[in-house]
């Protein structure tokens, strides 16, 4: 989700598994956190990934604590929220830094500036793809429309009580639906009372990266989906 340095790492340990079950969450951060949690620890970034089944939207919730006794509490009650709707979870982890590194992450743009980044995007894949021979061919042949559907990463800063920094990240084809699954994690943050108002927004993105998965073409239109090569976890 960002690009960071690494220095001032300490520890990094995934604390659940699909198969395990949700309560284990807690009690493997606990023990986590008695064992590795030092002196020169200053801060710990808890992660949880997963895929919001009912949208088909990816997501990512990042929080961050300098006390480590609100840790294990703090993951419980993250995990339930991830898990509501009957979302998939993926990966659950911990991170302990020598550091504060939540005051490195700052997602602080106004959707206005994320709609023209995203709209400047479309402009740019869209002439893009229409090189690629199948879409070319198409226009030749009659095709009207090219419409493309690139994977868009939206990122969310938020103000907690409960942590020092929430950050959330939604996964989807466009931006809309992105928008939806990032709008219902933060809603349910806030209800749940682990997070206060929205800092701001970042629209993630590495065009060069970008690549054509799928094709498809009708009558008058050329569907493109494009997808980044190697997938992208919340907590990267």
């Amino acid at each position: 989700m960002s690009d960071r340095s690494t220095t001032g790492k300490m520890t990094s340990h995934r604390i659940w598994f699909p198969a395990d079950l949700p309560q284990d969450v807690r009690k493997r951060a606990e023990e986590h956190i008695r064992r590795m949690w030092k002196n020169t620890t200053k801060e710990c970034e808890l992660w949880i990934s997963g895929r919001d089944r009912q949208l088909g939207a990816g997501f990512g919730v990042r929080a961050y604590a300098v006390a480590p006794q609100i840790v294990p509490s703090l993951v419980e009650r993250l995990m339930d929220l991830a898990m509501a709707r009957n979302n998939k979870i993926h990966d659950v982890g911990l991170e302990l830094h020598g550091r504060v590194v939540s005051a490195g992450e700052r997602y602080q743009d106004d959707m206005q500036t994320v709609q023209k980044a995203y709209d400047e995007q479309q402009k740019i894949l869209t002439e893009r793809v229409k090189e690629d021979g199948r879409v070319s061919e198409a226009l030749s042949k009659g095709a009207k429309d090219v419409y493309v559907y690139a994977q868009t990463n939206i990122v969310c800063e938020l103000r907690s009580e409960q942590a020092s920094k929430i950050v959330v990240e939604a996964i989807a084809d466009y931006l809309e639906l992105t928008m939806e699954c990032l709008d219902l994690l933060v809603d349910e943050l806030r209800r749940r009372g682990l997070a206060g108002g929205v800092v701001g927004y970042r629209l993630w993105r590495d065009l060069d990266r970008l690549v054509i998965d799928e094709i498809r073409v009708n009558d008058e239109d050329v569907l493109v989906w494009l997808l980044y090569p190697a997938k992208r976890v919340a907590h990267s």
